[in-house]
């Protein structure tokens, strides 16, 4: 018996030894594997939502790199959103901006039929919703989520591995600051440059996903910025929650058909002539 509890306690101390000299992985790497779970994903789909700081100026006198992150801060919910992906080109995006005036679902999805909008251009609550015919689901996610700020094209990216400007791939100066768990998900926090911007990543130490990450969010007009040269920022958080990969997803979900009621206009159908589709004016302006 002394001899079985002997060999027995070598093992585990083989085994210990083993573990503490693995070596650990760098950002680079993590983000690498991160990459390569989202190009070669067959589908994926999550919700989320993307939360701003309630003042930026609590932050005063530090750097962005001290504050992106910061354990925690006062926030507003700004916008929340649903996202399903499946290789090669069916994808579907929906999305509600919380400081718009309306709170109908803004939609982009691509199926074998094609590719379509539904959201509106104007902030009233009873603002009139489009359903259009897009020229391609890359110019669709570019062009009809704007209010989503960049949810879809990010996404979108890094599941086709895309090399953008803003891709995750292309961060520089990467370094683990910490670790952190997010609802029960332990994960790395990095922290590295993304062109000329500060990013941090929050990515799960096990399956390497992304579940969380921070960037500056432009507050100002480009007129804006033109005219003072400045253009103001200030925190945005993006979290990503029910992280499903190569889980089978429901052909219904990219066959959406939306409900018009009075006033929405489906130009869909007019794919070839729809630039002589009238769009309905804005509302007169209400009185200061």
């Amino acid at each position: 018996m002394l001899r079985a509890f002997l060999s027995t306690f070598t093992c585990l101390i083989v085994a210990a030894n083993a573990f503490a000299q693995e070596p650990r992985l760098t950002a680079d790497q993590i983000i690498q594997r991160m990459t390569d779970v989202y190009s070669s994903a067959k589908t994926y789909e999550q919700s989320g939502s993307v939360f701003l700081v309630k003042d930026i100026n609590e932050f005063r006198g530090r750097t962005w790199e001290d504050v992106l992150v910061v354990n925690s801060f006062e926030r507003v919910e700004r916008v929340t959103f649903r996202f399903y992906f499946q290789r090669p080109d069916h994808l579907r995006f929906e999305w509600t901006d919380r400081s718009s005036k309306t709170d109908r679902l803004s939609l982009v999805w691509s199926n074998a039929k094609g590719v379509y909008s539904w959201t509106t251009r104007l902030d009233e609550a009873d603002s009139p919703f489009v359903l259009d015919k897009e020229s391609s689901l890359q110019w669709a996610i570019d062009e009809e989520t704007r209010g989503s700020m960049s949810v879809a094209d990010i996404l979108h990216n890094a599941l086709n591995g895309s090399k953008e400007f803003y891709s995750f791939n292309r961060m520089k100066e990467a370094k683990v600051i910490r670790e952190e768990s997010i609802s029960g998900n332990a994960c790395f926090v990095i922290l590295g440059m993304i062109g000329n911007q500060p990013w941090a990543l929050w990515i799960d130490k096990h399956s390497f996903v992304l579940r969380r990450y921070r960037t500056q969010i432009a507050t100002g007009s480009f007129d804006e910025s033109v005219r003072t040269g400045l253009m103001p920022t200030t925190l945005g958080e993006f979290n990503h929650n029910d992280i499903k990969v190569n889980s089978v997803i429901p052909k219904a979900i990219f066959d959406f058909k939306p409900l018009l009621r009075k006033g929405d206009i489906d130009i869909s159908k007019y794919e070839d002539e729809k630039v002589n589709v009238p769009f309905p004016p804005p509302p007169p302006k209400k009185p200061d």
